[in-house]
């Protein structure tokens, strides 16, 4: 059977620079004001700073949440940037194990290459 599953360009999905076989790590591309990234799960014990690693042609921050419906734990302010570049917010995180939610809030679009805790 034929899989003709299409996912237009102007949402959020995984990609990477280069092509089919290269050694490149994949990014999440198309991230735009409202979009909400999900992962699960984390280990936040002790986690006291969280880091981004974003490029793009974006202004806004990054809200961390670890539910859906909670408020926002951090904000991560993120700039234009033309290449990778990491920022980063204090968080005071000892929750265990969770989801992470990234919701953007911003201007035009942003890349989400990585995750780090501290």
């Amino acid at each position: 059977k034929e899989n003709n599953f299409f996912v237009p360009g102007s949402y959020p999905r995984l990609t990477q620079d280069g092509k089919d076989g290269d050694e490149i790590e994949g990014h999440i591309e198309n991230i735009r004001g409202g979009d909400t990234i999900g992962f699960k799960y984390f280990d936040f014990k002790d986690t006291k700073k969280i880091t981004i690693i974003t490029r793009g042609y974006c202004s806004g921050t990054f809200e961390v949440k670890t539910a859906l419906d909670a408020p926002a734990l951090a904000k991560i302010k993120v700039e234009f940037t033309n290449n990778w570049e990491k920022f980063s917010s204090p968080i005071d995180l000892s929750c265990g194990k969770a989801p992470l939610y990234l919701t953007y809030c911003g201007n035009d679009v942003a890349m989400l290459k990585g995750i780090i805790l501290e």
